[in-house]
């Protein structure tokens, strides 16, 4: 999908249904800054209320999947990984306008999830459950087109390059969370189609050989 000449840089032209674009959306909670307290002197942060919102850069992304969901009739897919409070990012999508939602967790967490989403007027058939980020790439590989898009946000710890080689059909068996090499590129680790989770401890980061 292109946009037309003479459009806005982030304007897209309209799909038609057969090739509708898909935009993946990972949302995650942070929080709430309303209930943090900074003692700079003594160089502490309080949690005075645990309290949780969605990320304002998730937020932004969304925002910014359903603008061309607008403009050009894509389905909008949000995803969130976490405990049963992780459930508010996604009713928070799809009261915005989210056509899916995929919650990656524990089997019972999302049963409770899906009752209460069922209460408040979802369809049960757009509400979806995998286990871990391994089988939302499953669940999605072979859905996703040339002009479908996947919106992510992180740190270089996070390793996000194994998301769009997975997705690309790569064998990712690598589960090291933190990433420890800062200077390697996903796609060219050795360790990529390894079952690796890290180095040790006490191991010092390294290049691999």
């Amino acid at each position: 999908m292109r946009g037309r000449k003479g459009d806005h840089p982030c304007s897209f032209a309209p799909c038609s249904p057969a090739q509708k674009m898909k935009i993946i959306v990972p949302l995650k909670q942070i929080l709430s800054p309303a209930g943090l307290t900074i003692n700079r002197k003594a160089g502490k942060v309080f949690v005075n209320k645990e309290e949780y919102v969605l990320n304002p850069a998730s937020k932004r992304a969304l925002e910014a999947a359903l603008r061309i969901k607008d403009s050009a009739g894509a389905d909008v897919i949000a995803i969130t990984f976490g405990p049963a409070r992780a459930e508010d990012c996604l009713r928070e999508a799809r009261a915005l306008g989210a056509d899916r939602a995929i919650f990656v967790g524990k089997t019972k967490t999302f049963r409770l999830y899906r009752v209460g989403a069922a209460a408040a007027g979802l369809a049960r058939d757009r509400i979806e459950h995998a286990r871990n980020a391994h089988d939302v790439i499953a669940m999605l590989r072979d859905e996703l087109e040339p002009t479908d898009v996947v919106l992510t946000s992180g740190r270089w710890q996070h390793a996000l390059g194994r998301v769009g080689l997975a997705l690309a059909g790569r064998d990712v068996q690598c589960r090291a969370d933190p990433c420890p090499f800062k200077r390697m590129l996903c796609d060219v680790c050795p360790f990529l189609e390894q079952e690796f989770y890290g180095l040790p401890a006490a191991a010092t980061e390294a290049e691999p050989s």
